[in-house]
């Protein structure tokens, strides 16, 4: 007994924790996405990319040697030395937001307000075919209807309150 606890305790005191790094970043659409290689990061998103480790998230500077084989560096990448504006410099800000942050922001909340909208119709549809539910099943269904139900109007209050943050701001309606 005692020969096992002695192991026992070598075998924990020898365990190291594993630091692996989890890299977070989001995409134009406003999805998020978590991988442990740096590599699998779209090289578009990497300016972006968030190191999250378990004391919390940490931005991280990832600095690209050269292009890809094949592709040649985009020209508006950086502002160029003569002081010349590029296009992507013209981009007209609306309320602190650029086109692209007004249309992703509408995005992202009109394919979360259709999303919830299918899986309640699914739910709705399971809990109606009540001969193959148990009581238990068809009170879960209930409760997660009842959830569902919910966020659709959570969903629908940000994208009221979206809009009218829109109309504030002068967005034109192509970008909602």
């Amino acid at each position: 007994m005692l020969k096992k606890m002695i192991v026992l305790l070598v075998m924990v005191c020898l365990a190291v924790p594993a630091q692996a790094a989890i890299y977070k970043w989001v995409d134009h659409r406003g999805t998020v996405y978590f991988t442990e290689d740096l590599g699998k990061v779209p090289p578009s998103f990497r300016k972006k990319v968030q190191v999250i480790n378990g004391e919390g998230e940490q931005a991280v500077e990832v600095i690209e040697s050269a292009a890809p084989e094949g592709k040649k560096p985009r020209k508006d990448a950086a502002p160029k030395e003569d002081g010349q504006t590029t296009k992507a410099d013209k981009k007209i800000s609306y309320g602190g937001k650029n086109e692209d942050s007004w249309r992703n922001e509408f995005g992202r909340l009109k394919d979360e307000l259709r999303t919830n909208e299918e899986y309640l119709a699914e739910t709705r549809k399971r809990k109606d075919d009540t001969a193959n539910l148990s009581r238990r099943d068809y009170l879960s269904l209930q409760q997660t209807e009842k959830d569902v139900v919910s966020r659709i109007d959570s969903i629908k209050r940000k994208l009221q309150s979206l809009t009218e943050a829109a109309d504030k701001a002068g967005v034109p309606k192509e970008f909602r």
